[in-house]
Parts: structure tokens; C-alpha cells; sequence
């Protein structure tokens, strides 16, 4: 096992690579302790190797983040231009951020990465002051590929090259994949590193602790400082506990539709604050609200989420249960949040993740929508082994949409075949993601 966040690769760096040398500043958002930290350094030090020196600073420290807000002038000289590249940490802790930071971009020729925690916080620090000169990234929590370089890269380099195939489809590429692994030991032993990931989560320092009992520790140590951090501290909202109470309900709900009467009166907020409360933890990297497909967008916008969690260790953290996967009464709807938080790390700038249902209550779990091309519907079942069928519901948006690539999710099984006149079914198993 790798036990050294440092050199696990995130697949971040490549998606980077060709604005490094742009005129634009980078932003790279993410929840706390997802390993951003950590990542920048890991950038730094390659740039300064390849490129001259850099400086990495912080706003946690109250000095600098005072100089920065104070003396714009005084930090660019101390902290800006005697280097090739500055990286700044928690920026979002910035007063008048965006402002000052274009004020550096406009008259220095050093590039400056920064770093958030909070999307809601970030965006507003720089919106409207950084247009057109700050590109934004995320970096989530560890992928089940990202987890697999920590626990044993021999496994990883077997599904590498399929894992990148399923990429580009997801994209609308055409592929041609080739299940090499043929050895049930093999597969097993995927299976039973997926299902852990599934219960546990990608959060660094859980997927790098060495017994269950610190893992859960850990993960409930993430969400408090997550609420002390960004929600007391940042956010300034009072009503933390509140938060805490709506997120423990949606977790009870994954993948079902918010029924706003339900859930206000099972929260006992009102319905504009309970609204508040769903923003904030879907722009602070708990929870994502998921809208469903339509061609009308207008509808679309109308209709009721269905909630997911970036990290399903977090999820489970919030309702305290880490039984094994395949014993729990929810394993069908936790593997299914799974894959949305693979298909998130895969479609972030691209594609929007959608679900789809019909007036005759027909279910697609997942609906792939780019901002040019065809949708991709994607459909998860938890049975393992060659007994994994589709359903009438599938057939039936392939029917009405024909998209010209269809997949299914399953924990282990590969196949590929026609449906309908003009519809690639794939049959993709989940280690792949």
C-alpha cells in the first residue's frame, strides 16, 4: 500500500496541463482535506524544478492574509514579484479577493494558483473582478482509481487502459474496449476494493488509515471541521446544527426526489430556509442536487432533485452505518451514489449529470448531457455475475432519445451489444470508474 499522499497521481494534474503556461490564473476548488494542499505543493515543486523559483503562502496565516488585504502593493513585492509562480492556499478567507487579484494579474507577469474550499465562497471572492482571466478546477476526494494507485498499483495497471477508454466514452468518443482480466481471483479481489471504497469513501487520510475504527473517526472529524470551518467561520450561518439535520435526511434519501413538504417539515424549516440550507451544501461540496432530463428546459428547472453525496463515506458517516456493502438494506442506492461521484469527476466542464423519468414513472438513473452531441444513458445494477439484465425503462428512452451509446454499471461484468436499430450497449463493470 502507498502511504504517501504526495505521489499518488491525481488525475487533476493532466486536465491542468495546458493552461500551466496561460496567461490566465487557476483556481482549484474542492472539499477541505480532499488532498488540495497537498496537490499544489506537489505542482509547486515541479514547477520551480522546471521553471525558477515559486512561493506557496497561506490566508490561514493571519499576517500574510492582513498584508494581502491591507497593502496590495507591499505583498506584491514581498510575496509576488520575486518569483515565477505563486500559489496561494484558502483563498476564500480573502476580503476584497477578486479585486486585488486582478490588480496582480493586470500588472505582473507571475502566474498565481489558488485554492478554496467552498465554491460559493471562491466564486463570489472573484466572479465578477477575475472574467476571462481565472479558470476554475475541482479536485474531489480520491477516485476508485485514484484509491486503487494507494492500495495496489500491479491491480490499477490492469484496468488503466480500459479506465481511460471508459473516459472518452463517457465523452461521445467511439472505443474499442478489451477485457483482459479473465481470473475470478482477480476480479474479487476489485470487487472487494470497490465495495470497501464504496462504504468508506476516497478522503485521503481515511483511504490511507489502517483499520476501520480510524477511518470513522476520521470521516466524522472531516464533517465537523467542514462545519466549524466553512459554515460557522465562513458562512457565518448560525444554525449549524440545522444544517447538520438536513444533510443527515438527505443522506437517508439518496437518489429519491426531495418532496420540499416532506423535508421541511422533517427539518422543521420553513421552505426559503431550508432552500438556503440545500444550496449551501451542495456549493460547499456535501451534497449535489441532481435536476432531471428534459428537452424543455424550462420543465427541467421546475421539477424536483434527487440528492446525491460527493463522498459516499461521508454520507455514511452522517447516518453512522459502515456495514460491509453487500449486508446493507441500502447497498443498491449507495452503489448507485457511487457512480454519480464517479461520473462527476468525469463530466465536470463537459457534461451535465442528469436523471430521467416519465409521465408513466419510467426511471433512467442517470442521464449524461453534453453541450454538444448526444446524450448517454446510464443505468446501475448491484448484481454481480452474468444475470445483470436492462429493464422496460431503458428500452423505453431508447426508444423515444435513440442515443447512439448506452451503459450499464455493474460491479463486474463486461459486454457489449446492439440495442434497437442504432444504440451500443455497454456493459461496463464499476472498477473501471
Amino acid at each position: 500500500m502507498n502511504n504517501n499522499p504526495a505521489i499518488i497521481k491525481r488525475s487533476l494534474r493532466e486536465e491542468l496541463d495546458p493552461f500551466l503556461k496561460r496567461r490566465e490564473y487557476i483556481a482549484i476548488r474542492g472539499p477541505r482535506q480532499a488532498g488540495k494542499t497537498t496537490f499544489v505543493k506537489e505542482l509547486e515543486k515541479e514547477i520551480r524544478d522546471a521553471q525558477g523559483p515559486t512561493n506557496f503562502i497561506t490566508f490561514e496565516d493571519k499576517g500574510i492574509l492582513e498584508i494581502f488585504e491591507s497593502d496590495i502593493n507591499s505583498f506584491i513585492k514581498l510575496h509576488v514579484l520575486p518569483y515565477k509562480s505563486v500559489f496561494i492556499d484558502e483563498f476564500q478567507y480573502a476580503k476584497g479577493g477578486g479585486q486585488k487579484l486582478k490588480f496582480i494579474h493586470d500588472t505582473t507577469n507571475v502566474k498565481i494558483i489558488i485554492t478554496g474550499s467552498s465554491s460559493l465562497e471562491l466564486q463570489a471572492k472573484t466572479g465578477k473582478y477575475m472574467v476571462g482571466r481565472l479558470v476554475y478546477f475541482e479536485l474531489l476526494p480520491f477516485s476508485f482509481t485514484e484509491y486503487l494507485s494507494a492500495k495496489d498499483e500491479n491491480l490499477l495497471a490492469l484496468i488503466h487502459d480500459n479506465s481511460v477508454k471508459l473516459k472518452k466514452l463517457l465523452k461521445g468518443e467511439k472505443v474499442i474496449f478489451k477485457d483482459e482480466v479473465t481470473s475470478q481471483t482477480i476480479k474479487s479481489a476489485l470487487t472487494s476494493l470497490l465495495y470497501e471504497y464504496v462504504v468508506y469513501g476516497g478522503y485521503p487520510s481515511v483511504v490511507l488509515a489502517d483499520n476501520d475504527e480510524v477511518k470513522a473517526t476520521l470521516l466524522r472529524n472531516i464533517f465537523q471541521t467542514y462545519i466549524s470551518k466553512d459554515i460557522v467561520d465562513l458562512l457565518k450561518l448560525e444554525t449549524d446544527s440545522e444544517l447538520v439535520k438536513v444533510a443527515q435526511l438527505l443522506a437517508l434519501q439518496i437518489g429519491n426526489l426531495i418532496v420540499y413538504d416532506n423535508l421541511s417539515k422533517e427539518s422543521g424549516l420553513y421552505y426559503e430556509l431550508l432552500k438556503k440550507h440545500l444550496d449551501i451544501l451542495s456549493q460547499t461540496y456535501v451534497v449535489e442536487l441532481l435536476r432531471p432530463y428534459y428537452t424543455n428546459k424550462r420543465t427541467e428547472i421546475v421539477k424536483n432533485p434527487t440528492p446525491y453525496f460527493l463522498d459516499t463515506g461521508l454520507r455514511n458517516s452522517l447516518i453512522n452505518s459502515f456495514s460491509p456493502l453487500l449486508e446493507r438494506t441500502d447497498k443498491g442506492s449507495l452503489f448507485e451514489n457511487f457512480v454519480f461521484s464517479a461520473l462527476k469527476r468525469h463530466t465536470y466542464s463537459t457534461q451535465q449529470v442528469k436523471f430521467w423519468r416519465s409521465k408513466s414513472q419510467a426511471e433512467i438513473d442517470f442521464v449524461l448531457e453534453p453541450v454538444i452531441g448526444e446524450v448517454i444513458p446510464i443505468e446501475v445494477k448491484i448484481t454481480a455475475g452474468s444475470s445483470v439484465s436492462i429493464g422496460k425503462s431503458f428500452y423505453s428512452f431508447v426508444e423515444k432519445y435513440k442515443p447512439a451509446t448506452a451503459i450499464l454499471i455493474t460491479p463486474d461484468k463486461f459486454d457489449q451489444r446492439k440495442v434497437g436499430e442504432q444504440t451500443t450497449l455497454y456493459c461496463i463493470p464499476a472498477s473501471w470508474l
